[in-house]
């Protein structure tokens, strides 16, 4: 019969702003009816090194995360950045097709209130003379 561990120590990585940071050595340890995982630290400690290589031959270590599994394809990141910048620029073509919209809308030229006039000095009873032009 294998003699089996008393422990499960793990890797774990960190992501922080596209970068990864780690790995950081957790054991996971039973504390009644539940488990709860105890930071070792940036290296595997000596003691845990000794058990290893006394009961399985070798420290147990986690494969190292794939560019396909789950933070690590985009970096940690929510949102890559691509995705991000194809967001903005839809939305500032938006903002700026309803500017534009906006200003030939309300700029386009009708006969309404674009009259005018222009009307030389006169006295009251004498006949207005002037020149009166349509926009």
């Amino acid at each position: 019969m294998e003699k089996r561990l008393s422990y499960m120590p793990f890797q774990k990585y960190t992501y922080k702003k596209g970068k990864r940071y780690g790995p950081y050595w957790y054991e996971n340890k039973r504390v009644g009816n539940k488990v709860v995982s105890v930071y070792l630290g940036k290296e595997l400690p000596e003691s845990f090194r000794e058990r290893a290589s006394d009961s399985a031959g070798a420290p147990p270590s986690a494969p190292k995360p794939s560019a396909t599994s789950g933070a690590s394809s985009n970096n940690g990141k929510r949102f890559p950045r691509k995705q991000n910048s194809r967001f903005l620029l839809v939305v500032l073509l938006a903002f700026l097709l309803g500017f534009a919209s906006y200003i030939l809308l309300t700029q386009v030229s009708s006969p309404t209130a674009r009259a005018i006039v222009e009307i030389e000095p006169a006295r009251s009873g004498e006949t207005l003379a002037g020149n009166f032009v349509l926009q």
